[in-house]
């Protein structure tokens, strides 16, 4: 059993809160949406602080999925892989050219594949950064 350490940090009438790996949340919300905590299903606090019911006999807590659980999250992990993949492949097509030059054709392949892998990975990477500035 493993669990996601998280800070609620309070001062100058703000509340964050910071999760293991720096990222930042100005309120619960955006943790509860935007946190990269692994494909799974999560318990936790109702509000962001454990509270006890009305009746005084209970904690208030809330079950539910983590985003990265979400089916589109989980294409594009499988996405990310292909492209890596793709990515590979062609770099070897493109190094079997180099021991024979007859097969032209392996390079043409080769070197798209490798362009559109490419071209995908560097734009996901490019929102990862901008999904980190925001948290940081």
């Amino acid at each position: 059993m493993w669990g996601e350490i998280l800070f609620r940090v309070e001062g100058g009438g703000e509340t964050k809160f910071i999760d293991h790996r720096f990222r930042v949340y100005h309120d619960w919300d955006s943790f509860l949406k935007g946190t990269k905590i692994l494909p799974s299903e999560i318990c936790y606090p109702t509000s962001g602080t454990y509270a006890l019911a009305p009746s005084g006999m209970e904690v208030l807590v809330s079950f539910g999925f983590s985003p990265s659980s979400r089916r589109s999250q989980r294409i594009l992990a499988k996405l990310t892989l292909i492209a890596y993949v793709f990515f590979l492949v062609g770099l070897i097509l493109d190094a079997i050219y180099a021991f024979d030059s007859d097969l032209f054709a392996l390079v043409v392949v080769g070197s798209c594949m490798s362009i559109a892998a490419a071209i995908f990975l560097l734009t996901m990477s490019v929102i990862k950064f901008a999904q980190a500035l925001k948290h940081s």
